[in-house]
This record gives C-alpha cells, structure tokens and sequence, in this order.
C-alpha cells in the first residue's frame, strides 16, 4: 500500500467520480484507476462499485475511509510540525515561443 494509492481512495471517495478525482490531483483518469486497482489487490478487496457515472463505497471501502483519513491528517500533522508546506494546491505555468526567447 502507498501512500499515492491512499490519496487516489479519498480523492475518489470524496468526489464518487474518477475523472474528477484524477482532475484534482492532476494526473489522468487512468492513473487513479491503476492506483485504486492496486489498492485494491493489497487489501484483497474490491473499496469501490463502479457505476456508470459514478463509483459508490463497498463496506470494505467505507471500513478503510476513517483510517485513511486518519493517515492523512496525521501527515498533515506531521509538516505542520515541521513547518513545511505540503504540495502546491493549484499550479502556475509559464511558456512562450522559441522565436521570443532567441531574440
């Protein structure tokens, strides 16, 4: 179990949606997928009931929900105690064409 995997089960339990989750966190649809997948084949259990639309919580998804809760909020705990600032919650990109930056 990692700790990745952990963040792809809240961030979908929250939003009962793949493609919203994997939006939030910025990474593709099939990434949160893969990283459920593999949760679920640690814990040997299926965590969620895949709809069309929508995912819903099986009982061993809602069993696992407060502890991983628990386990982010205790990371978080952690680099507050540490004073470092966890990951950005949004991102800011700059670019610009080549011809700009050759002249």
């Amino acid at each position: 179990m990692e700790f990745e995997q952990l963040v792809a089960f809240l961030h979908v339990a929250r939003e009962r949606n793949f493609t919203r989750a994997a939006e939030q966190l910025n990474v593709v649809q099939s990434t949160v997928t893969a990283r459920i997948q593999m949760l679920e084949q640690a814990a040997g259990k299926k965590l969620f009931a895949r709809r069309t639309r929508s995912v819903e919580l099986t009982p061993a998804g809602e069993a696992l929900l407060p502890y991983a809760e628990q386990v982010m909020e205790s990371v978080k705990g952690g680099l507050d105690a540490l004073g470092l600032q966890p990951d950005f919650e949004s991102r800011f990109v700059v670019g610009g064409l080549n011809s700009i930056w050759d002249s």
